[in-house]
């Protein structure tokens, strides 16, 4: 019996050292709380849990993201005065406060097809029929991707992967591509929001165009179009609007442990 009791107890301890093992060769910022938070948002396909990389990440979303990163630093941009450049969205108001993600997803394919299906139809895209999960970041993509060409796709990146000059090269690359963009936002910064603090996703469809210097991207204001209905105090948020490119930017702050994400078109 005790040597039954021995084994038992020497076969857990081979186990939990293996696991710390496996999970030791992770970056310590990628912490239980976050990894449970990318586990929500992300494709699983897009995730390895063993962190046999240093990251959570498969080396094939890796390579895709340092790739699209490799992209945007290469860009030169010549901007000799101010002027806008934005696309014309249609706005369509979510049905309910569950439904900024399928109320994006029906705005973004609207423009692109000149058509879209209800708010309802892709809340059931996005809706895991097995864990209930909905509108996750992941889910938002795919439903975009459902009811596009194969040549264009969309895809996403985390807030902590993308330098201002990446983030704003990406939003000029994709409305220059006829493309908007969608912001899985933490809206404490937007300035129609007032300081209110909530996870909601945006439609970037534009920017003003003026001189950068010395890295400085604040003279920037971004255009977009938002499904939300309430007034924060600051009058309804339901529309198109223009913010500042900082506050934009630090709309991808991320929300407590949840990880902020920038879907964007692959074109």
């Amino acid at each position: 019996m005790n040597k039954k009791l021995f084994l038992f107890a020497l076969m857990i301890f081979t186990f939990s050292v293996t696991n710390v093992s496996a999970q030791s060769t992770c970056d310590s910022k990628y912490t239980s709380e976050v990894i449970a938070s990318l586990q929500q948002n992300m494709d699983p396909a897009d995730l390895d849990l063993t962190c046999s990389n240093g990251t959570p990440y498969t080396d094939e979303y890796l390579n895709s993201i340092n790739q699209l990163k490799e992209e945007l630093d290469n860009v030169s941009i010549v901007q000799p005065r101010y002027f806008v450049n934005k696309l014309n969205v249609q706005s369509f108001q979510q049905l309910n406060q569950d439904y900024c993600g399928p109320a994006n997803v029906k705005q973004v394919l609207h423009y692109i097809n000149k058509t879209s299906l209800s708010q309802s139809q892709y809340a059931s895209d996005m809706t895991d029929s097995a864990s209930g999960q909905f509108a996750y970041v992941y889910q938002i993509k795919n439903t975009l991707n459902k009811y596009l060409s194969s040549n264009d796709k969309y895809n996403y990146i985390l807030r902590d992967e993308l330098t201002q000059a990446q983030f704003y090269n990406l939003i000029n690359r994709n409305v220059n591509n006829d493309r908007p963009l969608i912001l899985h936002a933490n809206t404490t910064s937007l300035y129609m929001y007032n300081g209110h603090t909530t996870g909601h996703y945006i439609t970037i469809n534009g920017h003003t165009i003026t001189g950068i210097t010395n890295n400085d991207y604040s003279p920037i204001n971004i255009y977009y179009v938002n499904t939300d209905y309430l007034d924060y105090g600051r009058g309804n948020v339901y529309g198109e609007f223009m913010d500042t490119f900082n506050n934009v930017y630090g709309a991808l702050n991320p929300l407590g442990t949840q990880e902020r994400y920038l879907i964007y078109n692959t074109k």
